[in-house]
């Protein structure tokens, strides 16, 4: 009786679980969504809430990443956009080691208020970078500010904090 009341569960289990569809992210979102973590992260209660959006095209080659971060009370403008635009080299250096990623579109996100004071989601900067251009940046001897001289696109949104 307990081995038949054992077999009877144990296949209910198994056609249940064997229903469920995995999503399975591929290395490359795996890696830069680590990447936005250890760069972003910090501004986070958890780290992984960085993560907007990692979605990488293997047809195209281009990947699209959102990431979200939030600004310091007592930091300035200038403050905000020099460590912001630091941890866009580091994610993009990290983008330049695979050499299938032919486009990055780099988005940076933070909560702002809208004029009724709501908040709202709303894009600081977005950066474009072709393969070429991304090949010819050093990272490692790099002053982040200048990223809006090498990408193949640059919009900054400057607010008021």
């Amino acid at each position: 009786m307990i081995f038949l009341s054992t077999f009877i569960i144990g296949g209910c289990s198994f056609n249940i679980n064997s229903e469920e569809t995995i999503d399975i992210q591929s290395e490359i979102d795996q890696n830069i969504g680590y990447s936005i973590a250890e760069n972003f992260g910090y501004r986070h209660e958890f780290p992984e809430d960085a993560i907007k959006l990692v979605d990488y095209n293997d047809e195209t080659g281009k990947i699209t990443i959102i990431a979200y971060t939030y600004v310091f009370l007592d930091e300035t403008y200038e403050e905000f956009k020099a460590d912001t635009l630091e941890s866009c080299a580091n994610v993009l250096q990290d983008v330049k080691r695979h050499h299938e990623i032919e486009e990055v579109d780099l988005i940076i996100e933070t909560t702002l208020e809208d004029q009724q004071g709501n908040p709202v989601d709303y894009a600081v900067f977005n950066m474009i970078f072709k393969r070429d251009n991304l090949k010819r940046v050093n990272f490692n001897e790099f002053d982040p500010l200048l990223l809006n001289k090498k990408a193949n696109f640059y919009l900054e949104t400057p607010f008021e904090m």
